[in-house]
């Protein structure tokens, strides 16, 4: 993961297929960080509740997209849970990061 200039809070995304070839180092997307959600009952990923709490949280890591990487819902006969998580995403900056000291 790496880090990135945060964008206002309600900075425009693209919501993208969780596609792992594309995330990987020298891919076309860089991997921020995630935002996950859980809830009580079933949920949709793409409902606009839940995407007024991930879009401030994503676009303060500095992401230009977002990915569902998981969705799940467990049902038993007593309960029933779900959960999402998001992957923030950016495209790398022209000509590659640069190396840093530690």
């Amino acid at each position: 993961m790496v880090f990135a200039s945060p964008h206002d809070a309600n900075c425009p995304l693209e919501f993208v297929q969780a596609d792992m070839q594309k995330m990987r180092p020298g891919g076309e997307w860089e991997l921020l960080g995630y935002v996950t959600i859980g809830k009580v009952g079933k949920m949709d990923p793409m409902d606009e509740k839940f995407r007024k709490i991930v879009r401030p949280r994503a676009c303060k890591m500095g992401g230009e997209a977002i990915a569902v990487m998981t969705s799940a819902t467990n049902s038993t006969p007593i309960s029933t849970g779900s959960g999402t998580v998001y992957g923030v995403l950016r495209r790398p900056p022209s000509g590659g990061q640069a190396p840093q000291s530690f």
